[in-house]
């Protein structure tokens, strides 16, 4: 079950948080053994964000969370297909996104923890 939280320093409309989940769940699929029947999307919007001491509003952060270590290229193939979501739908330049994947031997889901041993 991936994870994937996004933090937007601008409120989203709902259309903006529809499209943009439409976005990630399409994206995920990049990376192997992942799909968007198993993502659980988390949109935090309207909140603070600075950089250099400037708050602004045109920062985002994506925190991406999977079970087990994907490639580095699919990896970057997921990353790139989520800079252009973001472009598209909130018109963020890739200046203004950070995005993180964690990624974890062990996983908890459905009341037990799988582990890649």
């Amino acid at each position: 079950m991936p994870y994937i939280a996004v933090h937007s320093a601008k409120k989203l409309s709902t259309d903006e948080a529809l499209r943009l989940e439409n976005g990630l769940n399409e994206a995920i699929s990049l990376i192997p053994g992942k799909s968007q029947e198993l993502l659980l999307i988390e949109i935090i919007d309207g909140v603070r964000m600075s950089r250099n001491g400037n708050v602004r509003e045109d920062l985002l952060y994506v925190d991406v969370r999977c079970f087990r270590k994907a490639p580095f290229k699919d990896n970057k193939l997921f990353t790139e297909a989520v800079n252009g979501v973001l472009e598209d739908v909130l018109d963020l330049q890739e200046d203004s996104v950070y995005l993180t994947i964690t990624e974890y031997d062990s996983w908890g889901t459905r009341g037990s923890l799988k582990s890649i041993e």
